[in-house]
């Protein structure tokens, strides 16, 4: 009986292991960092991410036509523009790619 309960014991663990292995893409603060690295590139020194608020990631899974992760976004960008503010909705999928140590984001 001790010898069936710790082999049930072991398939969890290796299943838990399993499953955080498949999950290796980004996490949420490396992907809203990576949101905000490219609002600030795309625009340049002419805008700034004020921030990005009531971000979520989701649904991550690896990518099919591309290296990286693609996954399921939402929230909202807070720009500044010369001193006055827009707000930029996030809804979509988006590949997320780690390039040189540090997560990037690829529209889908």
């Amino acid at each position: 009986m001790a010898v069936l309960q710790g082999m049930r014991i072991g398939a969890v663990a290796l299943a838990a292991a399993m499953g955080a292995g498949c999950s290796a893409g980004p996490s949420e603060s490396d992907a809203k960092a990576a949101v905000a690295a490219e609002f600030t590139r795309a625009f340049g020194g002419a805008v700034r991410v004020d921030e990005v608020r009531d971000f979520e990631l989701a649904g991550c899974r690896k990518a099919e036509q591309a290296d990286g992760y693609a996954c399921d976004v939402t929230g909202e960008v807070v720009l500044d523009i010369a001193g006055t503010k827009q707000v930029r909705p996030l809804h979509g999928n988006f590949r997320f790619r780690k390039d040189d140590g540090r997560w990037v984001v690829y529209g889908h």
